[in-house]
């Protein structure tokens, strides 16, 4: 409880599977890729700031698919994508700064948006490993990224 809310964090055990991090923090109006991320297995810390966009989010590519991870700013909650699926989760609390806190293991995504929202989604992409992109729909958003490669649990 936090402030008379229930919060909800990842176990903090799964900071031992990080690999290198990557950080940026920038403001932007476009999409961006990461150099060092792979889509397949992740863990990725984004705070978005609106500014005067619609959508902020996250695009983890596997091939010729996609996923998207974003948040709708007019709609006020936060988006999962896949092309075949869409998940939504709303806000009890919104603003215009969002935290999303992501897990992706290949075929699993877990998303935390602000501590408050909890989405759980399985995609299956015929490829994995692409590219990592952050993007900005229909205007400008302030972001804040940290992310790292993570290890299997099984090595």
């Amino acid at each position: 409880m936090e402030e008379g809310k229930l919060k909800t964090d990842f176990a903090p055990e799964l900071q031992s599977l990080r690999k290198e991090k990557v950080e940026l923090v920038d403001l932007f109006d476009d999409s961006r890729a990461i150099e060092g991320l792979k889509s397949d297995r992740l863990e990725l810390r984004t705070t978005f700031t609106k500014n005067t966009a619609q959508r902020s989010g996250i695009a983890l590519h596997h091939g010729n698919e996609k996923v998207q991870v974003y948040v709708d700013w007019t709609e006020k909650e936060i988006v999962v994508d896949s092309g075949s699926n869409v998940y939504r989760g709303a806000f009890t609390n919104f603003t215009d700064r969002v935290d999303v806190h992501l897990f992706a293991d290949n075929s699993v995504l877990e998303i935390l948006a602000n501590r408050e929202v909890a989405l759980t989604c399985r995609v299956y992409p015929k490829h994995v490993g692409g590219l990592v992109e952050l993007y900005s729909a229909g205007g400008e958003s302030k972001v804040r990224f940290e992310a790292w490669n993570l290890a299997s649990i099984w090595n």
